[in-house]
């Protein structure tokens, strides 16, 4: 399933202590890009990942995050991205033998791409979006070959006018 919104999806990676995204889906993502964590319990933090983090792990995604959101304060005068609002520009779902992904496009507002044509992938582990998941070989190839092929299909499809814009709610489905 291929979803291109006719308007980008746009989120702030930094929320407000009393306000949170309510897709899971958004909140998902933004735990691999923002500065989320910092406003989420521990139990909060350790439901979105397979297999669940520990104490110290969660620590340890607490302040990566803090480190990378850094960089993005409109402070920091050699980050072309101060102040960034991300936007969700495309999506792609993935249904395989090897389970349900979210194949997805961060932008920041306004911006380039972040890192390439596709930034990210999350997995749907029993109705709902989990960051990273047992870790081998075979799905760790996989999860960097849907961020490769991923795009090229979606390009195909969008020339053949074949994909059309969704609710963003058929994401979660």
């Amino acid at each position: 399933m291929a979803y291109k919104p006719k308007a980008p999806i746009v989120f702030e990676p930094l929320v407000d202590k009393d306000f949170r995204p309510k897709s899971q889906l958004i909140v998902a993502i933004m735990l691999s890009n923002s500065d989320i964590s910092s406003y989420m319990s521990d139990e909060e933090i350790s439901a979105f990942f397979e297999p669940k983090l520990g104490g110290d792990r969660v620590q340890k995604l607490r302040s990566a995050m803090k480190a990378a959101f850094n960089w993005t304060l409109p402070s920091t005068t050699t980050n072309p991205w101060k102040g960034v609002k991300y936007s969700i520009s495309q999506a792609f779902g993935v249904d395989s033998e090897k389970g349900k992904f979210l194949v997805y496009q961060l932008t920041p507002q306004g911006g380039k791409n972040i890192s390439g044509e596709l930034t990210g992938n999350i997995k749907n582990v029993a109705g709902k979006w989990s960051i990273g998941a047992e870790k081998n070989e075979t799905t760790d190839s996989f999860r960097l070959s849907i961020l490769k092929l991923v795009p090229a299909e979606f390009a195909k499809l969008n020339q053949a006018s074949s994909i059309e814009a969704l609710p963003f709610e058929d994401l979660l489905k």
